[in-house]
């Protein structure tokens, strides 16, 4: 059974109203303004409507819904005005201050009721709307969740893959992930990070390991080889940032809004390009290289640098990271190289973290 609140100070008008709708409601009367703010704002009752008089001594029915309004659960509850005076300015004061409806007294009984059920199935509809909304919000949520979860397991199926084809590989990728996630933090507190927030680093810089995915399709001869490559073979290892892309654009074909195909995309493709337009395998050059490639090439190269390979050692990090610097305005956007070297003992911590291990 609903409850409906009737205020007024006239105690025969409480009793007409709580004879009239006692049927069908549960009717709660109060005497006067102060005594319905008590009960409302302590929350001994939430009427599911209330019929509130105008003039009242003392706190009059407009101070009451004022106050209502001030609070998020009281301001949904309808209320119907009740007064003597069939006033055009007073009604005008009511529809301002956010009533739903205003009946003068003495009212006709059919009437009021009629008034009463239609602002209560109105309200009802509102609730079932605003369940309706939540619920969805709930489902996209989580959806959201789902979809994450999804792309942290194709993340970490393919890293597999790569690290079961080349060892090095699937190690270097790993190790990226960390370096991009130390990056990508650093460059958002420095106001340089284009279209990338906070909540989004660990994705990014978890689908950094895709970065060389189109290495599954290098042959074992020049993948695995032990030697220098030569200049046909270097062509051929090239191939790996357009394969790896083509890969990812097929899935973009399903899901063109993806942000996370978009960015694995980018990082993929051109984390090769150079500042100076030397790269490949566009040859793009400055700020045409997308921004989430030009970060990874930074921690790309690093990683190179400091890694053992059958045809170079490893690099000490202080020389790693001049190198680097020295790189600034010609392989690497000197932006990010500069906030590189505010953090770069921190990749020095990780790489030594990985070997320890």
């Amino acid at each position: 059974m609903e409850t409906i609140m009737a205020v007024d100070d006239n105690l025969t008008n409480l009793t007409i109203l709580k004879t009239i709708l006692e049927q069908d409601y549960k009717v709660i009367p109060l005497p006067s303004g102060e005594k319905a703010l008590e009960v409302l704002k302590k929350n001994i009752i939430v009427p599911d409507l209330i019929l509130l008089d105008i003039d009242m001594p003392g706190i009059t029915g407009f101070d009451v819904v004022r106050e209502l309004k001030k609070d998020i659960v009281l301001q949904q509850i309808p209320v119907i005005l009740l007064s003597a005076y069939n006033d055009g300015k007073m009604i005008h004061e009511g529809i301002e201050l956010g009533v739903d409806d205003y009946v003068t007294k003495p009212f006709s009984t059919p009437l009021l009721i009629k008034r009463i059920e239609l602002h209560l199935g109105i309200s009802k509809n509102r609730k079932m709307l605003a369940r309706f909304q939540n619920t969805a919000r709930l489902l996209e949520q989580e959806k959201a969740a789902l979809l994450v979860e999804l792309q942290h397991s194709i993340i970490e199926i393919i890293g597999d893959l790569i690290q079961k084809r080349d060892n090095y590989t699937g190690e270097h990728a790993t190790r990226v992930e960390q370096y991009m996630k130390i990056l990508l933090n650093a460059l958002i507190e420095e106001g340089i990070c284009e279209n990338i927030q906070p909540e989004e680093v660990d994705l990014l810089a978890q689908s950094s390991r895709l970065h060389d995915v189109g290495k599954i399709a290098i042959p074992d001869r020049i993948l695995l080889k032990e030697n220098k490559l030569d200049e046909e073979e270097v062509a051929i290892m090239r191939t790996h940032t357009t394969v790896g892309a083509d890969a990812i654009s097929k899935s973009m074909e399903q899901y063109k809004d993806s942000l996370f195909l978009q960015n694995s995309l980018d990082m993929t493709k051109y984390h090769h390009e150079k500042w100076n337009g030397e790269g490949y395998p566009e040859g793009r050059k400055g700020e045409q290289i997308p921004f989430i490639a030009r970060a990874l090439a930074v921690v790309d190269v690093y990683d190179a640098l400091r890694s053992k390979r059958v045809y170079k050692e490893p690099l000490p990090h202080e020389v790693a990271v001049e190198e680097i610097r020295k790189g600034a305005g010609v392989h690497f956007d000197p932006k990010i190289v500069a906030v590189f070297q505010k953090v770069h003992e921190k990749f020095d911590e990780t790489f030594n973290e990985f070997n320890e291990g």
